[in-house]
């Protein structure tokens, strides 16, 4: 079977329905991606469920903020009280409620994070700047010489196709 990528929106806390899409279209996390469209929460009876699912797919699953997404966040945050019908108490509840927060937040933002750490592994030079925002990731190597794009294009895409564990760790004093 081919890589697919497969959009999927408005999932609104159906943990279950989406588990049978995924099962039906036979959806490989090694080889497809879920691309979910907003609205990962709220209506359904299971938005942790959703959450936990999505958030475990690592790199096999984008997701884009809806409105009921961008609601829980700004609940979660004190921006917002929460409406009678909202159904998303399970993830404010979960004793782990931050890292779901956060991974919506920041989702995009990890993404960048890895591409840069990937590019400093292709580009033997110094770093001496750099720049995550939502939108893009800029890094700032010591050189002078220009770089050369295929090649540069074509090692990041052996280290994506090679599958290279992304790992984390810190750099200590020891």
């Amino acid at each position: 079977m081919p890589a697919m990528d497969y959009l999927v929106g408005d999932v609104q806390g159906c943990l279950e329905p989406l588990q049978r899409l995924m099962a039906e279209v036979q959806f490989s996390p090694s080889r497809d991606r879920l691309v979910m469209l907003g609205d990962l929460v709220n209506r359904g009876p299971q938005s942790l469920g959703v959450l936990r699912l999505l958030r475990g797919l690592d790199n096999a699953c984008e997701a884009l903020l809806g409105n009921h997404d961008l609601h829980l966040l700004a609940v979660a945050h004190g921006a917002r009280k929460l409406k009678k019908g909202d159904t998303f108490a399970d993830v404010l509840d979960a004793p782990d409620a931050a890292s779901y927060i956060d991974w919506l937040r920041r989702h995009r933002l990890m993404r960048f994070h890895t591409a840069t750490h990937l590019l400093c592994h292709v580009v033997p030079q110094l770093v001496n700047g750099c720049s995550i925002t939502p939108d893009y990731a800029r890094m700032d190597f010591s050189m002078t010489d220009p770089l050369d794009k295929d090649a540069l294009t074509d090692a990041l895409a052996k280290l994506v196709d090679a599958a290279v564990p992304v790992q984390v760790g810190s750099i200590t004093d020891a």
